[in-house]
C-alpha cells in the first residue's frame, strides 16, 4: 500500500487497529495489555509497532 504521507498511513492503520480493539476475541490473545483503547492507540505506530499483539 502507498499513502500520500506518513500521517495518512498512520490514520489508516490506527482506524484498523481501533476496529480490532473492539473485537473481544482479539483481546483474548495471550500477552494483550491491560489498558484503555486510547492508551494502546497512543503508544502504537501501526503497522510498524503496536502496544498490543499486532493484528
Amino acid at each position: 500500500m502507498t499513502f500520500e504521507n506518513d500521517e495518512k498511513r498512520r490514520e489508516y492503520f490506527l482506524e484498523k487497529l481501533c476496529e480490532k480493539l473492539n473485537d473481544p476475541e482479539f483481546r483474548k490473545i495471550k500477552g494483550f495489555p491491560i489498558g484503555e483503547d486510547e492508551d494502546i492507540m497512543a503508544l502504537s505506530d501501526p503497522p510498524y509497532y503496536t502496544a498490543c499483539p499486532n493484528p
